[in-house]
C-alpha cells in the first residue's frame, strides 16, 4: 500500500499555523503571568505602607534604613 506523499509546501504551511496557533497560546499565558507577578507586586507594596503606618518609625529612619 503506497503511502500518499503531502507537498512540502503544504507541510511547512500547516506547521507555520501550528507555531502561530502555540505562539498565540504563549502570549496569552505569558500575559497571565504578567497581570499575577504585576499582582504581587501591588500586594507586597500595600503590605509595606501598612506595616510602615504601624510602625513607631519616623519616615527619615525608615529611608535611611533601607538605603543602607
Amino acid at each position: 500500500m503506497a503511502r500518499r506523499r503531502i507537498p512540502i509546501d503544504d507541510r511547512i504551511k500547516a506547521q507555520q499555523e501550528k507555531v502561530d496557533r502555540l505562539k498565540a497560546r504563549y502570549d496569552k499565558e505569558a500575559e497571565k503571568l504578567n497581570k499575577l507577578k504585576s499582582n504581587a507586586e501591588e500586594v507586597k507594596k500595600k503590605e509595606l505602607a501598612e506595616e510602615m503606618i504601624k510602625s513607631s518609625k519616623t519616615y527619615e529612619e525608615i529611608k535611611s534604613f533601607l538605603e543602607g
